[in-house]
């Protein structure tokens, strides 16, 4: 039912999508021709800081949680180094921090790392991330609540209005092309959050089938369900599948992805011919120069000028960011969030001015540039970098030690 009614239902994401990057650019070019924006920063200022973007709520009731047990320094310590199990003993210790978790859980749970790959785990699997972060954000200094992305927009506002002060006939379009712009982004977080949570929904009915099967000694592990493909996993029931040795079927297929992750990585653009699997190396088939020096420009994202040591994350599960840190990383998805409040900064070799990483960087006023040319390969942990999140602009001025 969930397949039929949702799953393929595209075309409202893909519709508006469609119409965001239209408005968005719309914006852009608009900024630049009749309000003088020439470092290109003005549409960012002016999309941010709704406050209704989903993505940015994870961000905020983190740090919500934090201040709940900011003056129990011992139980901060505990959610920074303490195992699960003693964590989940004590928690009812702190009534309003476990209500808060809970009710996050209950809202956020399924938005992970990797969040619409079935086999991913997710908070609800392993809640670990959220104590850490919930752990380290406590430990840090308080610092004033200010919404650097509502000032940001405030001020973009005010800089239409003296652009178009004696415009009458700009006003109404500007206006129109605005609301639009800001609703498709919007909307764009929204709609992917309601994604997650149908795949969500999807992923615990095949692990409750994995269950069963795994009780009926049909599978050896309920996690096996996801090695198998989905009418093998529907038709083993009605006796419709070709091989009912679902056993060996996964695990032929866990050895083939574990041979697959021990090569390299294919490169952004590659050619095959003839038959795909045998004999093409997916490896590019011209070479780029890379880009040298001590400064790289990508696109800004939400204005901002910062500096700090960089921590350099491909993996975030288990990563703790040093205070005034600019992380930097090659992509994010949304379980990246539990990262986001704890940076000063944010740098990410791919992604576009709509991207999930530029969008919640803009609502939570993180400075932040994204198509960073090779930023992950360029800069080192601990590498002192200054990063203009208006122009994009990302300096290394001294290399780590």
């Amino acid at each position: 039912e969930l397949e039929d009614r949702l799953l393929l239902r595209w075309d409202a994401p893909l519709v508006n999508d469609f119409l965001a990057m239209i408005f968005y650019g719309v914006l852009k070019g608009l900024c630049g021709r009749w309000c003088d924006d020439t470092d290109g920063s003005l549409q960012n200022d002016l999309v941010g800081g709704d406050g209704t973007v989903i993505s940015a709520e994870p961000a905020r009731r983190m740090r919500a949680m934090a201040e709940l047990v900011r003056e129990d320094a011992e139980f901060a310590a505990l959610l920074r180094n303490g195992e699960r199990r003693v964590i989940a003993a004590r928690l009812p210790e702190q009534p309003a921090l476990a209500a808060a978790i809970a009710s996050y859980l209950d809202r956020f749970a399924d938005r992970c790392m990797e969040e619409l790959k079935l086999e991913s785990q997710t908070l609800r699997d392993d809640p670990m991330s959220l104590y850490r972060a919930i752990g380290h954000l406590a430990a840090r200094a308080a610092a004033p609540v200010v919404d650097h992305a509502a000032e940001a927009r405030q001020r973009a506002a005010q800089r239409v209005r003296r652009a178009l002060r004696w415009r009458v006939l700009r006003r109404p379009l500007f206006a129109w092309v605005l609301r639009n712009a800001r609703a498709r982004v919007r909307d764009r977080e929204n709609l992917r959050f309601e994604r997650t949570r149908l795949f969500g929904r999807v992923r615990t009915i095949l692990l409750e089938l994995g269950r069963r099967y795994a009780a009926a000694g049909v599978l050896d592990d309920p996690r096996d369900v996801f090695w198998l493909e989905l009418d093998e996993v529907l038709r083993f029931v009605t006796g419709g599948v070709s091989c009912p040795d679902l056993r060996a079927l996964a695990a032929a297929r866990r050895t083939a992805a574990q041979r697959a992750q021990e090569q390299p990585a294919p490169a952004d653009r590659f050619t095959t011919h003839g038959w795909v699997f045998v004999g093409n190396s997916f490896a590019s088939e011209t070479t780029t120069a890379a880009p040298s020096g001590e400064e790289r420009v990508g696109l800004g994202c939400c204005p901002g000028r910062v500096s700090g040591r960089a921590v350099v994350v491909r993996d975030p599960r288990g990563v703790e960011l040093p205070a005034d840190s600019i992380l930097v990383a090659e992509r994010t998805d949304p379980g990246w969030i539990m990262l986001f409040p704890a940076a000063a900064g944010l740098v990410v070799e791919r992604g576009s001015l709509l991207s999930h990483s530029a969008i919640v960087a803009r609502e939570l006023g993180l400075p932040c540039a994204v198509a960073v040319p090779g930023a992950t390969g360029w800069l080192q942990t601990g590498d002192l970098v200054e990063l203009d999140g208006a122009s994009g602009r990302v300096s290394r001025v001294e290399r780590a030690p």
